[in-house]
């Protein structure tokens, strides 16, 4: 079962973030029941967008995903909603 992606919103990056790639952040609702935020729109060297799950780093430097898609084919599905709501061009999945 797939999951429900709505409410989605978007935050531009300040013109000093744009030349590491960051487009911006997203907020989105998953199953009308969570809500994702602080999702960063990046642009890869190669011109795709993808999303940025925000993590924090413990003190010995481990990152720790407070969300993040459980595998490949979900994550694809996120970014085609998302990234397609906001009118960013979305790849096909391979």
């Amino acid at each position: 079962m797939s999951p429900r992606i709505s409410g989605i919103s978007f935050v531009p990056a300040p013109d000093h973030l744009t030349a590491s790639g960051l487009v911006g952040w997203a907020s989105f609702l998953i199953d009308d029941a969570l809500r994702a935020d602080g999702v960063g729109v990046r642009r890869t060297k190669g011109g795709k967008y993808v999303l940025s799950f925000p993590l924090r780093e413990d003190a010995a430097g481990k990152p720790h995903y407070a969300l993040r898609p459980i595998n490949t084919a979900t994550r694809r599905l996120i970014e085609a909603r998302v990234l397609g709501e906001l009118g960013f061009a979305v790849e096909e999945a391979r």
